[in-house]
C-alpha cells in the first residue's frame, strides 16, 4: 500500500511511512485501526527489519548487520562523512536495536545523536553522515492498538493493497550497488596495481644499482676482473712491460695500427735506464709495432695483439727477446738462443 501523505509504499503491517513518518490508517468497515505509541512506549518487535535509503536501496536485516564506509560491511555506506565501522543494528531478544559503534560523526535517530545501544521503532529516521534511511519492521506490534473513530479531518479514501513477495534474508538476496560506490571500489582496485607495480620498479632499480656498483668496484680495483670482462666483451687490454737487462740505456717506442689510416701512430715511448722496468696498457685488438733502440742497433718487433694478452720485452747486450703472458726466462742463455729469431735489428 502507498502512504496518503507522500505516496511511498509502505508494508501492509506498517504503522508509520518510512520516508515521512506519516501515521498509515488502515480501514477495517467503519472504524480505523491507528497505532499511536507514545515516546516513552516499548520497541517495535518483528521478524526481520528493513532499512530504505533515499536513493530506494532496500536492506533486509533478520538477526544483525553493521554499516559503515568499508566494503567489509554488511550495509557498505561510501562516503568520506561514514567511518568504516560506523553503526550496528541488531535484534536483541524481540527488539530491533541500533549501536553507535565510536564513530567521528555520530549517529543520529530522528535527528537525535545517540549514546550507546537505542531501541528502533517503525517509521523513525537513522542519519549516518550523509544519508538517511527509513526504518520498516515486518510481522511486529507496538503493544495493543486502539479502536478509534477517523476523525473527519484526517479522512482518507479506501487505501488498494499492493501484495508483495514476503522478505528475504539479506544475505540471500543479491545487494543492489549504486554507480557511485562501484565507481570508488574500482578505483581503489586501480591505485592498489599502480602501487604494487610501483614498488616492483624501486625493488627492480635497487638492485641494478647494487649490481652496477659492486661491477663498477672490481673493475676499478681488481685488474684480473677488468681483463675478463674486456675478454667477454671482445675488447683487447693488451699490455707490452719492457725489461732493460741491459748495461746502457735504452730507448723504447710503441706504435698501433690505425685503421682509418691504414698506418701506425705513434702511442708511447720512453727511455730506459739499465734495471729499468716500463710499458704501456690498454692496448686495443690490432698490430702493434714495438721499436727497442740500444747501442745505435735498433729493432723491430711486430706482434698481433689480441684480446687480454700481455707481450714481455727483455733487452739485453745481445739482441732483445719476446715473451708471451706470463713466460719468464730462466737464464741469460734463454735470451741468446731466442733472441736472433724473435726480433729483427
Amino acid at each position: 500500500m502507498n502512504c496518503p501523505n507522500c505516496g511511498y509504499v509502505v508494508s501492509d503491517t506498517a504503522k508509520f511511512c518510512g520516508k515521512c513518518g506519516e501515521i498509515i490508517v488502515h480501514r477495517k468497515e467503519d472504524a480505523t485501526w491507528v497505532a499511536a505509541p507514545e515516546p516513552n512506549s516499548s520497541p517495535m518487535r518483528g521478524a526481520s527489519i528493513t532499512l530504505v535509503v533515499q536513493n530506494g536501496d532496500r536492506y533486509t536485516i533478520t538477526s544483525q548487520a553493521t554499516l559503515g564506509r568499508s566494503i567489509e560491511n554488511d550495509i557498505s555506506l561510501n562516503d568520506p562523512q561514514v567511518s568504516r565501522k560506523h553503526a550496528q543494528v541488531s535484534k536483541r531478544g524481540q527488539d530491533w536495536t541500533i549501536e553507535d559503534l565510536g564513530s567521528a560523526n555520530k549517529t543520529f535517530v530522528n535527528r537525535s545523536a545517540i549514546d550507546g545501544i537505542v531501541p528502533l521503532r517503525n517509521g523513525d529516521q537513522v542519519q549516518i553522515g550523509p544519508f538517511v534511511l527509513g526504518v520498516e519492521i515486518e510481522g511486529g506490534s507496538i503493544g495493543e492498538a486502539t479502536l478509534v473513530s477517523p476523525p473527519p479531518a484526517r479522512a482518507t479514501p479506501q487505501q488498494v493493497v499492493v501484495p508483495k513477495p514476503a522478505p528475504q534474508p539479506v544475505r540471500n538476496q543479491p545487494r543492489s550497488v549504486s554507480p557511485a560506490l562501484s565507481q570508488s571500489s574500482s578505483l581503489k582496485k586501480s591505485r592498489r596495481r599502480f602501487r604494487t607495480c610501483l614498488l616492483w620498479f624501486a625493488i627492480l632499480g635497487c638492485l641494478l644499482v647494487g649490481i652496477g656498483g659492486v661491477g663498477y668496484y672490481l673493475y676499478q680495483y681488481n685488474p684480473e676482473v677488468r681483463r675478463q670482462m674486456y675478454k667477454l666483451a671482445g675488447q683487447g687490454i693488451g699490455t707490452v712491460t719492457i725489461y732493460n737487462l741491459a748495461t746502457i740505456d735504452a730507448d723504447a717506442s710503441v706504435r698501433i695500427w690505425d685503421e682509418e689510416d691504414q698506418a701506425f701512430d705513434s702511442y708511447w715511448s720512453a727511455t730506459l735506464a739499465p734495471d729499468d722496468i716500463s710499458g704501456v696498457g690498454g692496448l686495443v685488438r690490432a698490430p702493434v709495432i714495438v721499436r727497442i733502440g740500444i747501442d745505435g742497433q735498433e729493432y723491430s718487433c711486430k706482434v698481433d695483439m689480441k684480446a687480454v694478452e700481455a707481450y714481455k720485452f727483455y733487452i739485453a747486450d745481445q739482441g732483445v727477446l719476446v715473451l708471451h703472458d706470463d713466460l719468464t726466462p730462466n737464464s741469460t742463455a734463454d735470451i741468446n738462443v731466442l733472441t736472433s729469431s724473435l726480433c729483427l735489428p
